[in-house]
C-alpha cells in the first residue's frame, strides 16, 4: 500500500511494525500493495461502520493497528465500558431470575460486579490513582440505576433475554462478517437485539443507508439467518452515563428500529393499550389505537416485514461493497458527516481538519423504509 511504503520511507513506520502486520513476507513492497494481506477476510460490524465513517481511519485503526497509550485518568470510553461490563454481567449472571429481582439482589450484584470490574486490566490502573476513587463511587450509584432500568424494563415486557454475548458467523462470497451481540430476547417466534451503546448514534435510516450504523440491522440479519426467529426489532440503550439528567431513568430508555405488528408493540410494553407512551421503549401510539389494535403515532424507523427484508438485501450491498473497496486499496481521509471527526483521536495522524478547504462527505436527507424498498426494487448500486 503506498501509505505504508510512505510511512515507511519517511521513518515514521519500521520494517519492525509492518513484519507485525503482515510477516516477513508482507515487508516487501509488492507485498505492501495488497490490502488483503493487510485486513484478511474476516471483519466486525464495528470495523465495517469505521471504514464508511471514514477510510483513513478504518485504516490506521484495522490496517495499521495504532493504539492510544493508557492513561491513569478516565476518558469517554471508559465510562461506556464500565456500564457496558455492568449491564451484560448483570443480565448474563441473572438470566433465570431477572424478572424476580428486588432493590436488595440489585445492590448485592451491584457489589459483586464492581469486584469483577476492579480486576479489569484498565479498570485496575483507573482504580489504583486515588484521585478516581470518588468517581468510581459516582458511577457505581449510576450503575445501580442502570440495573435497576434493566429489571424495570424485564418486568413490563414479554421480551425475555435468551442470549448474552452471542457469537455469529456467515459467509458472503469470499469473505466472514463475525461478531458479539450484546443481548437477544424472545417472545415466541420473536426476537429483538439489544445493543448497549455508550457512544453518539444516530439511530436514523440515513446512517444506515451511509453504512456508519449497520450493526442493529446485521444482528437482525444473523440471528434470523442462524435461528429462523422473526425479527421484531433493534434497538439501542443508551448506557454513556449521561450525568445531566442525574436521577433520571428515562435516560436508558430503548430506542431503535421495530416491526409495524400490533402484538410486537404489546409484547414491548404489556401496558400498550392502556397507555399510549412507555418508559422503556420510545414508542408513542396514534390515540385511534384500541387494546386489540396497537397502532404507532409515526412510521419513522418503523419497518413492515417486506420492509426488513428489503433492508437485509440493502446490507448485504452494504458489505459486498465494503469489501469491494477495501480490496481496492481506498484509504482517503473522507470522513462522513462532521461528526466523524469530533474528538477523534487520529487527529494527530490525519491532516484533513488541518486543511480548511476540505469538507466531509454529507449524509443526505433523511430516508424512509419506502426509500429503501425503491432502491432493492430497482436495483440501484452504493
Amino acid at each position: 500500500n503506498e501509505f505504508i511504503i510512505n510511512l515507511k520511507n519517511e521513518n515514521k513506520i519500521s520494517n519492525s511494525d509492518i513484519e507485525r502486520l503482515v510477516g516477513k513476507q508482507g515487508c516487501l513492497e509488492e507485498n505492501l500493495s495488497n490490502p488483503e494481506k493487510i485486513f484478511g477476510r474476516k471483519f466486525s460490524p464495528t470495523q465495517i461502520e469505521k471504514f464508511y465513517e471514514c477510510p483513513l481511519k478504518h485504516f490506521l485503526l484495522y490496517g495499521l493497528r495504532v493504539k492510544e497509550n493508557p492513561k491513569g485518568k478516565f476518558d469517554g470510553r471508559d465510562y461506556g465500558n464500565f456500564f457496558h461490563i455492568y449491564a451484560q454481567s448483570f443480565v448474563e449472571r441473572n438470566l433465570k431470575n431477572i424478572r424476580n429481582m428486588n432493590e436488595g439482589d440489585i445492590v448485592r450484584e451491584l457489589d459483586k460486579i464492581f469486584e469483577i470490574i476492579k480486576k479489569d486490566e484498565r479498570f485496575k490502573l483507573l482504580y489504583e490513582n486515588t484521585e478516581n476513587l470518588h468517581l468510581f463511587q459516582v458511577l457505581k450509584k449510576e450503575a445501580k440505576m442502570l440495573l435497576s432500568q434493566i429489571v424495570y424494563e424485564q418486568k413490563n415486557s414479554n421480551f425475555f433475554a435468551k442470549f448474552v454475548e452471542k457469537f455469529f458467523e456467515f459467509l458472503i462470497d469470499d469473505f466472514k462478517i463475525c461478531g458479539v451481540i450484546d443481548r437477544v430476547d424472545l417472545s415466541e417466534n420473536f426476537f429483538r437485539i439489544i445493543d448497549y451503546k455508550s457512544g453518539e448514534t444516530k439511530r436514523s435510516l440515513i446512517a444506515f443507508q451511509n453504512g456508519i450504523e449497520l450493526q442493529l440491522f446485521l444482528y437482525l440479519f444473523a440471528i434470523r439467518e442462524i435461528y429462523g426467529y422473526k425479527p421484531a426489532g433493534g434497538f439501542y440503550m443508551p448506557i454513556s452515563g449521561d450525568f445531566s439528567k442525574d436521577g433520571d431513568s428515562k435516560k436508558f430508555v430503548l430506542d431503535g428500529f421495530v416491526l409495524r405488528d400490533s402484538q410486537v408493540i404489546k409484547d414491548l410494553d404489556r401496558r400498550f393499550g392502556k397507555n399510549l407512551s412507555s418508559d422503556i421503549v420510545s414508542l408513542k401510539l396514534a390515540k385511534s389505537s384500541t387494546v386489540m389494535n396497537l397502532v404507532l403515532s409515526t412510521s419513522k424507523n418503523v419497518f413492515s416485514e417486506q420492509g426488513f427484508e428489503n433492508a437485509f438485501v440493502y446490507l448485504n450491498l452494504l458489505l459486498k461493497n465494503f469489501r469491494k473497496e477495501v480490496l481496492s486499496g481506498k484509504i482517503s481521509a473522507i470522513p462522513t458527516g462532521e461528526f466523524v471527526c469530533s474528538n477523534c483521536p487520529l487527529y494527530g495522524v490525519c491532516s484533513f481538519k488541518q486543511n480548511l478547504s476540505q469538507e466531509p462527505r454529507e449524509l443526505g436527507r433523511e430516508i424512509s423504509e419506502d426509500i429503501i424498498n425503491r432502491i432493492i426494487e430497482n436495483g440501484e448500486q452504493i
